[in-house]
């Protein structure tokens, strides 16, 4: 009998419980790993989606810059409870606007000024505001960027201000 007790304690390997104490610790390691990859993917398409918002903004204002800076003739007037100011575009036709769609996108003349490609990650414009200050020749705009959800990824405030009388000088 000592001789099977004695043969049974000299096999070499793992108890039970040191198989359970490795499958727990691998266990662990592969939810950090798995939620370490999970947060950096998200921050990752968190500042695509940000680097994509100020891309936008920045070609929003480009292309109503241009559209101003070469504008003749502009009026305000209030439609509905909202002030809309139209001029003459060399390109979009006579006493046009910048509206928003139904989308998002920003129209001049009903005429849509970027393309859908401009849209990634299915953001769009809302709250645009242009406003024009006859009495400084003045045009100043404003809008956000924001993404489905409606949460804001850019704010343009009113940092934008194009003084009329210098633009369409030179």
């Amino acid at each position: 009998m000592m001789r099977i007790h004695k043969r049974v304690s000299n096999k070499k390997g793992f108890t039970l419980t040191e198989l359970l104490v490795s499958v727990l610790i691998l266990g662990l390691l592969g939810s950090a790993i798995s939620i370490g990859i999970s947060a950096g993917s998200k921050v990752y398409n968190q500042s695509i989606e940000f680097s994509e918002s100020g891309a936008l903004s920045t070609l929003v204002v480009q292309m109503m810059s241009d559209e101003i800076r070469n504008g003749t003739n502009f009026k305000s007037s209030v439609v509905g409870q909202k002030k809309v100011v139209a001029f003459d575009s060399q390109n979009y036709g006579e006493a046009v606007s910048f509206q928003l769609d139904e989308n998002g996108h920003v129209t001049l003349g009903g005429k849509i000024i970027l393309s859908d490609s401009a849209y990634t990650n299915d953001v769009m414009v809302r709250d645009l505001v242009v406003d024009h200050l006859e009495e400084e020749n003045r045009v100043k705009i404003s809008f956000q960027i924001v993404d489905q959800a409606g949460n804001t990824k850019v704010t343009i405030g009113e940092a934008y201000d194009f003084h009329l009388g210098y633009l369409n000088e030179g």
